[in-house]
């Protein structure tokens, strides 16, 4: 191993000023825009607020129900702060006491009550609900079929038995997303998962209807409810004793009873519901950007307040892309509108798979610079950018050569001779750390550029024997960075100072082309062998064959690997990225036409039961699909729950636009993790 280190010169406004002053700042914005709006929130628990709606299933009004007004909260149980009765319509009105905690979400459910067409009954088991929200006075809301199957989704990972509860970002945001399928004041179908993104591109919307028509099917029909609660049972514990989280535990549970859970379905009150069962009931859903946006996004960094910063390979040109060059555009998604905000400058230059978020907060991105057979221009390919957690470019603007289109080398952060860059980490000390996918100044093969403390002006650069085409790292809990080599067919393992830990480098079988890697919390890392996939970083090599055997491998603190060949199934085609949600579940995001790939982690309790460490959950044939989905290289879990995967190639590529084009967001599937996501995964 050879280890290069700049060393002498010191500068006196260094960049590691600079972030201390942009820290601040950032923790001051943050400060101000999780405070509780005026009228957000009242002013005393002691303010007494309205809330009124009807409550119906299906076509019926659900007549002399009643209706309870509950807060979330951190302690042992939901606070229950008013109660009302449903008249002869359905409607109601409830008067409640503000919520003591000014964050608190406020969620309505229902038990008994009949049937205003029939009179009939509904059994005791049968339960809705709708999670409003922060409070405000003279609040109207719908219960139905619908809002509690969104609610059930979009907080299925803060539902447990009658208790709603989580911190914050993480409950909040889950209760922003049920309006992408449900409007809560109305009842009917949200706009994101009926608009031109969604709707009839996928069986989103089916699925959703079909749950609903569950919960109307149950409504009339006290053998079907007995048969849903003995259905959609928990991981461990007890079956569920009403409804409601009934599904919550098929959300958390999707791949659970599908046909038998399906075959429950007898009513047809929301159409278009499904021709045939589901391979797991999911709920997906596509952001495209407002207005579109992205244009083969590579991989996903989710900061503190659940905000998503996207990279680009291309530059978007109305939906088509010729000439098809490397963009030079950051993106910020809010995931409860779907809004994004576009950020330029810092030197961005065909974002890849580089992409994190520093402990300062700061946004960090591995300019690769793409680059196609039309683009007349050459990008530099080395560098990184640096942003600021407000957006505000950080790094030097890029630059041209006079009479040219080709990149000077001014863009972004040059220092360490940056090659092609694909994965680019911050570990929890702030250093940087970046895979050169290309040669250098020091490799003809491919190296490892760390910034000390996130400082471009304090570097060194690691070179290793048969470090060939570096692309993926991940920190374990020990602090040590894995780097997947993907041509090399190795693993390696470096302590924080760029030395070799015991052991390193693991070989992996000829043709394996590790991609993606991932630790979880229990000290072991995760790698996808891709069997296939070569990144041109500027070439590809033909004197090395792939294997075409797909898997995914763990290593254990001991640099032990569990299986030779890696762990299959579970829909896995060609595997990209990992990541380890709160629970230590693992997910894989597949280059090829399928689904989402969920497997047991190191921790078996948080599996179903009979499962070990490595063994698939998502059914093996498909996977957790989606319509939406094209070909996925980022996968990201967020404080909610939800796991996000990006569409960074089409399945079938065409000429004028080859660039997939949007996120593609599971709603309440995995455990929720701390974010920014630096190192191995925490509990929020």
């Amino acid at each position: 191993m050879v280890l290069y280190r700049e060393g002498e010169i010191v500068h006196l406004f260094s960049t590691s000023s600079r972030r201390v002053w942009f820290g601040l700042a950032a923790m001051a914005l943050i400060a101000a825009l999780v405070a509780p709006a005026a009228d957000a929130a009242p002013r005393s628990a002691h303010d007494e607020l309205q809330l009124s709606g009807v409550v119906n299933t299906g076509e019926d009004a659900l007549a002399f129900a009643k209706v309870s007004v509950y807060s979330s909260s951190d302690g042992s149980g939901s606070k229950l702060l008013g109660s009302a009765r449903t008249d002869q319509d359905g409607s109601f009105t409830a008067t409640y006491r503000a919520p003591r905690r000014a964050d608190g979400v406020v969620y309505v459910t229902t038990t008994g009550g009949e049937l205003s067409g029939s009179g009939i009954a509904v059994p005791g088991t049968f339960s809705l609900a709708s999670v409003i929200g922060q409070p405000v006075d003279r609040q109207t809301v719908t219960v139905n079929d619908l809002t509690t199957a969104g609610s059930a989704f979009a907080l299925a990972q803060f539902i447990d038995g009658k208790k709603l509860s989580g911190p914050n970002p993480g409950i909040q945001i889950a209760t922003q997303m049920v309006g992408h399928l449900v409007d809560i004041e109305t009842g009917d179908l949200g706009a994101t998962i009926t608009n031109d993104s969604n709707g009839s591109e996928a069986t989103t919307l089916n699925t959703f209807n079909d749950l609903g028509n569950l919960l109307v099917t149950c409504a009339s029909d006290a053998v079907v409810c007995d048969d849903l609660l003995g259905l959609a049972l928990p991981i461990s514990g007890s079956a569920p004793r009403d409804t409601f989280r009934a599904l919550v535990n098929i959300a958390r549970n999707p791949w659970q009873n599908t046909t038998e859970i399906y075959d429950l379905v007898a009513a047809d009150a929301y159409v278009p519901g499904r021709d045939a069962a589901p391979d797991g009931w999911t709920l997906s859903l596509k952001f495209k950007g407002d207005p579109t946006a992205f244009a083969g996004p590579g991989n996903i960094a989710i900061d503190t307040e659940g905000q998503l910063w996207v990279g680009n390979n291309y530059v978007h040109e109305s939906g088509f892309i010729l000439p098809d060059c490397a963009s030079d555009q950051l993106f910020k998604l809010d995931p409860t509108t779907g809004d994004t905000i576009t950020y330029e400058g810092g030197g961005v230059d065909g974002v890849g798979f580089g992409i994190t978020i520093d402990p300062n907060g700061d946004i960090w991105t591995g300019n690769f610079g793409f680059k196609g057979t039309t683009c007349p221009k050459n990008p530099a390919s080395d560098s990184v950018s640096q942003f600021s957690s407000d957006g505000t470019p950080i790094s030097p603007e890029a630059s041209f050569v006079p009479g040219t289109m080709d990149h000077m080398t001014g863009g972004g952060w040059t220092q360490g001779d940056i090659s092609w860059a694909q994965g680019t980490v911050s570990n929890r000390n702030g250093d940087i750390w970046i895979a050169n996918c290309g040669s250098n100044s020091y490799s003809e093969t491919g190296s490892v550029t760390v910034y000390r403390n996130g400082d471009p002006d304090d570097w060194f650069v690691i070179d290793d024997d048969g470090l060939d085409k570096a692309f993926d790292i991940a920190f374990d809990t020990r602090g040590t960075a894995w780097v997947t080599s993907m041509i090399g067919d190795k693993v390696f393992a470096f302590n924080p100072d760029g030395t070799n830990i015991k052991g390193s480098p693991w070989d992996l079988p000829s043709g394996s082309r590790p991609m993606g890697v991932a630790s979880d919390s229990k000290g072991n890392v995760w790698v996808s062998i891709s069997g296939r996939v070569e990144i041109p970083c500027p070439d590809v090599r033909s004197d090395v064959d792939p294997s075409e055997n797909p898997g995914v491998a763990m290593f254990n603190k001991r640099g032990e690997r569990s299986p030779t060949g890696g762990f299959t199934g579970g829909g896995l085609t060609v595997p990209w990225r990992i990541a380890v949600d709160g629970a230590d579940t693992v997910w894989v995001a597949n280059f090829e036409k399928g689904g989402l790939t969920n497997f047991c982690g190191a921790t078996r309790s948080a599996c179903p039961k009979g499962h070990k460490t490595g063994d698939p959950i998502s059914p093996d044939d498909t996977g957790y699909t989606s319509e939406l989905l094209d070909r996925n290289t980022g996968v990201a879990v967020d404080s909610s729950g939800n796991v996000w995967l990006t569409n960074n190639w089409k399945n079938i590529p065409i000429q004028t636009n080859p660039a997939g084009d949007g996120l593609v967001v599971y709603l309440g599937l995995a455990a929720p993790v701390l974010t920014p996501s630096i190192g191995p995964p925490r509990q929020p």
